[in-house]
């Protein structure tokens, strides 16, 4: 598997926070994913007062992909809807 890592830095790719509406879209498509919210919450705080970098807040922040067994199509479903 490749990975790809694209910045959107002034928002001319995608319009929008896409880290969260993937978030609410997921959540609408597996609803138990919201009691991993407040640890979502937690590693953000930790981010904010750089107590931890923003990779390792990425990290925790997409964690939540385990609940999804088809995560291609999880991914392909949402590019499509936005």
């Amino acid at each position: 598997m490749q990975k790809l890592w694209v910045y959107n830095l002034n928002k001319t790719i995608y319009k929008g926070n896409v880290n969260f509406d993937f978030l609410f879209f997921a959540l609408s498509k597996k609803i138990s994913i919201i009691f991993y919210l407040p640890i979502i919450l937690f590693y953000k705080f930790l981010s904010l007062f750089r107590i931890i970098d923003k990779k390792r807040y990425i990290e925790k922040f997409y964690s939540f992909m385990v609940f999804f067994d088809d995560k291609n199509f999880l991914v392909e479903d949402f590019w499509k809807k936005y």
